[in-house]
């Protein structure tokens, strides 16, 4: 069984103003984890994916939100929302649930040029596109490397854990940066 990863990074050099912003969000009161900033990025991790929860913060912060996941260490997706929309989404094997049409596939190919201008880092949307294409070619291996590679090109921190390993005994600390930091709320 492979890893399961899940995040949202959001862009913020303060991770006070976004655990005010989550305190007012219309969404039930659930448990999270926060990080400190680093590299102008916020990690949130939830016990699970709601989409709702970075539609309202990006809007609520008035910033970029990526989802960043990696389902049973074979698919990497990336979700990618502003201002209370989502604009992008990425998911190196589109097919691994189940078959999907042409169109779903060219929803999930990814379109870095729509958001690499709001990076708090200069990153070419090219640059994202060599490692999206990357992922593609691979289709349905081993995603760890990638979400490695994509991380580090964003200077995305702490990606490779989620709320369920944060939360377990004897969870290895993954090489996760400033982790006496981290907040659980509740």
């Amino acid at each position: 069984m492979g890893e399961f990863f899940e995040s949202y990074q959001i862009k913020n050099n303060d991770s006070d103003d976004v655990r005010k912003a989550l305190d007012s969000i219309s969404v039930e009161p659930f448990p999270y984890i926060l990080t400190p900033s680093i590299n102008n990025w916020v990690s949130l991790y939830t016990e699970e994916f709601d989409e709702r929860i970075p539609l309202e913060l990006s809007r609520s912060l008035d910033t970029l939100i990526l989802g960043v996941m990696v389902h049973d260490g074979d698919v990497f997706f990336n979700l990618v929302y502003h201002r209370g929309k989502e604009i992008d989404q990425f998911c190196s094997c589109p097919d691994y649930f189940e078959p999907v049409s042409e169109e779903e596939k060219e929803r999930q190919k990814g379109q870095p040029e729509l958001w690499a201008n709001l990076l708090p880092h200069a990153v070419s949307s090219e640059s994202i596109k060599e490692v999206f294409d990357s992922m593609r070619s691979v289709n349905g291996e081993y995603a760890f490397p990638r979400l490695e590679e994509f991380s580090k090109l964003l200077s995305l921190p702490n990606t490779t854990t989620s709320f369920t390993y944060l939360t377990e005994d004897g969870c290895s600390d993954w090489g996760l940066q400033r982790l006496d930091e981290f907040v659980r709320v509740p």
